[in-house]
């Protein structure tokens, strides 16, 4: 499909019948709904059933109870909906059972009618546990919910006595040291190359859910998910205008270097460079890592000197390159937690970036500047992406997060009058075509 935000993240306000639609029929057609362990499905509140998934998943991961849908019946005739009545109760008898463990509550009128869904999100990290309903302490399986017995319980009680959300292992579990010391800045991506002209690189980190502290480790379909999402992403092929003859396609994959339990090195291409359509040659390298359950990619593109000449980047170059890295990284995030089974509930951390020109070279030497009036003479040795977190995982969310970037790394240089030029520049094609798992 394409890149978009699940119903897990999307902001409140755009939550309507629509996404509620589309997100129960995608997880339909892919038999998402008997098995999960995130989602569950009430027509109604009958007892205390909405309270026990709220509780169940609360003790879990955390996920989504939409009450007024049929479990049953199958397309948008599982829309029966309750009266806005109805949900006034429900909110009272949430409140009454689980008042430690409120979730979100959206009302979502179905159209022509006067009856809602009601989409309750359940955040398990922002609730103490264990939750309880009438002395009962229930955790998700797939497609049930069961009582927990007394480790459960206890593991329960010492995730929150961690103070540090995602780092307490449940019992019987392996613990691995972190795969990433050091600054992501800093971390060798490449080896040293003297030919380097400039790197551009990213982290993005995601959060996954507690359960993929059971299996903290990234096996063979992680790998290949990484693989896949990467040789179907914008780098390095397509941004510069990067196109290699079809007898070189295969050459320019990415390729895993390196690998370890919780971490692998990814190159493209293995050896040697591509050329832009400019000639400049140029190469890509990424490493992505599980670190208790933050999964994270660094992702970094590097120019090198063309016959040994520094030929500078154009700020559109730069454009390009910010938007396909963030592209590239949000998609590999989403395939290695999918081929993992920890893609639902998962929750965007801070990002970061940075320019990087090699050593003996200033940023006015390798980004093209002269088009635009600057107040100053600094020569700075590298550019900074702040740390920022991605309003969404769309195309649309990440453009405007690239736009951003780029916008504070000119201002902190005293570039002026470039705000209209950056605004105006149309989305690449290969991203209006970028397709997420």
């Amino acid at each position: 499909m394409l890149a978009t935000n699940s119903l897990y993240d999307l902001p409140a306000a755009q939550i309507d019948y629509r996404a509620v639609r589309d997100f129960l029929l995608a997880a339909e057609q892919a038999d998402l709904l008997t098995e999960s362990t995130t989602l569950e499905l009430k027509q109604k509140r009958s007892g205390n059933n909405v309270a026990e998934a709220v509780a169940a998943l609360s003790n879990t991961d955390g996920g989504l109870v939409l009450v007024g849908v049929s479990e049953e019946e199958t397309g948008e005739a599982r829309f029966k909906g309750i009266s806005q009545r109805d949900f006034e109760g429900l909110m009272a008898h949430l409140r009454d059972l689980v008042p430690r463990a409120l979730p979100e509550a959206i009302p979502v009128r179905i159209p022509y009618t006067d009856k809602l869904v009601a989409v309750l999100r359940i955040d398990a990290d922002a609730v103490l546990h264990p939750v309880l309903v009438k002395g009962t302490t229930l955790y998700r399986i797939p497609g049930h919910n069961v009582p927990a017995d007394r480790q459960r319980v206890l593991d329960l009680v010492a995730r929150d006595q961690t103070g540090l959300v995602g780092t307490q292992i449940p019992a019987g579990a392996i613990r691995f040291p972190p795969p990433l010391a050091g600054s992501a800045s800093d971390f060798p991506l490449w080896p040293d190359e003297h030919t380097t002209l400039v790197t551009v690189r990213f982290k993005g980190e995601v959060l996954l859910p507690q359960r993929i502290l059971e299996r903290p480790w990234l096996g063979s379909v992680a790998k290949e998910a990484a693989l896949d999402a990467l040789n179907r992403s914008p780098i390095p092929d397509k941004v510069w205008g990067m196109a290699p003859p079809p007898q070189q396609l295969q050459s320019s994959a990415w390729q895993i270097t390196e690998a370890r339990a919780t971490s692998f090195k990814m190159r493209a291409p293995l050896q040697g460079t591509v050329k832009s359509a400019s000639e400049m040659p140029a190469s890509a390298s990424a490493f992505l890592s599980l670190a208790g359950r933050t999964l994270s990619i660094i992702l970094g593109m590097r120019c090198y000197l063309k016959q040994h000449e520094v030929i500078p980047l154009g700020l559109q170059d730069l454009y390009q390159c910010v938007l396909a890295e963030l592209l590239s990284i949000s998609s590999a995030c989403d395939a290695v937690s999918t081929a993992i089974g920890a893609a639902e509930p998962s929750e965007l951390q801070a990002w970061e970036g940075w320019l990087q020109p090699q050593s003996d070279l200033r940023v006015p030497s390798v980004l093209n500047i002269n088009d635009y009036p600057r107040d100053g003479t600094e020569q700075p040795i590298g550019g900074w992406f702040p740390p920022a977190r991605p309003r969404g995982r769309s195309v649309a969310d990440l453009d405007a997060m690239a736009r951003d970037w780029i916008t504070v790394l000119l201002l902190e240089m005293g570039l002026r009058d470039f705000e209209k030029w950056l605004s105006s520049i149309a989305l690449p094609e290969w991203a209006q075509h970028m397709r997420f798992q």
